[in-house]
């Protein structure tokens, strides 16, 4: 008998949307809950959507909504985090959402830790000989002198973690970019003192050349008894930020090496469930090298769908003792784009003279291709996503135009 359990999705952003379709079409009872009503996923027929409290912010309140949700739809429910601060909950909370009768997956809390900083993924690559660009954490101005005499310029800044960019004076300063890049020794000195002085930990990092195309991703799901189960890898043909951001336009590729390779460096990290690793290939020395860890289902997850390999379904089942049956030796060349992202990052491209409106229509011309946030039976989401895209054609032409006639690039 096929089982049934509920699943009840934690953020419903793009990744928390994409799995409320898919087990709403599978036929099983799925939830989503978010901090924020302005999230897409509220904006889909699919599944029952409700808020929640924030669960770093108040924790003591959004452990209590969850055990109403429990006491209100019985014991078994399996959850699924597609953000940090939903993942952390879960692992700060397991005992606890284990005796209101949760099913999940949990990390030790040192090695959650260190996969939700950019410090430890560095200690953890470092610790497992697992390629990274030149990288430190200065502990003091000499300690970053000393590692600025030998580096090559430009370099990039990065915050121990990501949300200390997003609030206060910090986010005033950053203006959203997720990365600071420094031309020199005398402004990244300046930048690490800015920083210093608002007590943020910032990572200086080598940038590797090449491409925005040079960045790859690769997804595993990898069970509780550390066996990777299923693998995908995609290159990341375009990004937002150009050059510094999320993709926005994928591609699959076929390298059994690197996904090897990727999955033994997992698995040597003791890690179980759902992760997501950026790389980008350095010419300099023929490797990819790590950037990011999402320890989480991620962005373009959803496009396992339309080649036989499903994350959020292929979790469900191993968690609740189903047998999964993947075959990870086939391989099928497809694309993923979130429409609304990729329009407005085709702009961008277009202003640096990397690409055209010709070849930017071919590559959403290919076949097979998921669009995640465009689905005939999802009328009201749709909707929502062309305007969206309609307004953004606007704001981004005028801005186009202006860098034309003014030779101002942002």
């Amino acid at each position: 008998m096929e089982i049934k359990n509920p699943v009840l999705i934690l953020g419903l952003y793009n990744p928390g949307y994409a799995l409320l379709r898919n087990f709403a079409l599978r036929g099983i009872p799925v939830y989503g809950a978010d901090v924020s009503g302005d999230s897409i996923g509220f904006e889909t027929r699919y599944g029952t959507k409700m808020r929640c409290p924030n669960p770093i912010e108040d924790a003591d309140n959004w452990l209590l909504w969850m055990k109403s949700f429990a006491e209100k739809y019985g014991t078994g429910v399996v959850i699924l985090p597609t953000s940090d601060k939903y993942l952390i909950a879960i692992n700060d909370f397991a005992l606890q959402l284990k005796e209101y009768g949760f099913i999940f997956t949990h990390l030790e809390k040192d090695l959650l830790k260190k996969l939700t900083s950019k410090k430890g993924i560095f200690e953890l690559a470092t610790n497992y000989s697992f390629p990274i660009p030149k990288t430190i954490f200065p502990k003091d101005e000499s300690q970053l002198l000393d590692f600025l005499s030998s580096a090559s310029f430009p370099l990039i800044a990065k915050p121990e973690f990501s949300k200390e960019w997003e609030a206060g004076e910090a986010a005033q300063i950053m203006k959203s970019q997720k990365v600071k890049k420094l031309y020199s020794t005398e402004e990244a000195v300046e930048f690490y003192k800015l920083m210093n002085s608002h007590y943020i930990n910032v990572l200086f990092q080598e940038i590797i050349e090449g491409e925005d195309s040079n960045l790859v991703y690769q997804v595993t799901y990898i069970s509780s008894d550390l066996r990777p189960i299923v693998s995908l890898l995609g290159r990341k043909v375009r990004i937002t930020p150009i050059h510094f951001g999320c993709g926005t336009y994928v591609e699959l590729l076929d390298d059994d090496v690197l996904i090897a390779k990727v999955n033994d460096f997992l698995v040597k990290c003791g890690f179980r469930g759902v992760c997501g690793i950026e790389l980008k290939y350095d010419a300099k020395d023929s490797q990819y090298k790590l950037i990011e860890i999402n320890p989480r289902t991620g962005l373009w997850d959803e496009i396992g769908n339309i080649v036989g390999k499903d994350f959020g379904y292929s979790y469900y089942k191993d968690i609740l003792g189903d047998e999964v049956t993947v075959d990870n030796s086939a391989f099928e060349k497809a694309y993923w784009v979130s429409l609304r992202s990729d329009f407005r990052t085709f702009w961008d491209y277009k202003g640096e003279g990397m690409l055209t409106f010709e070849t930017w229509v071919r590559s959403l011309l290919k076949r097979p291709i998921l669009f995640s946030d465009f689905h005939s039976d999802d009328i009201k989401l749709s909707v929502i996503s062309l305007i969206s895209m309609t307004y953004g054609f606007f704001g981004n032409f005028y801005k186009f135009i202006h860098r034309q006639l003014t030779g101002y690039k942002k």
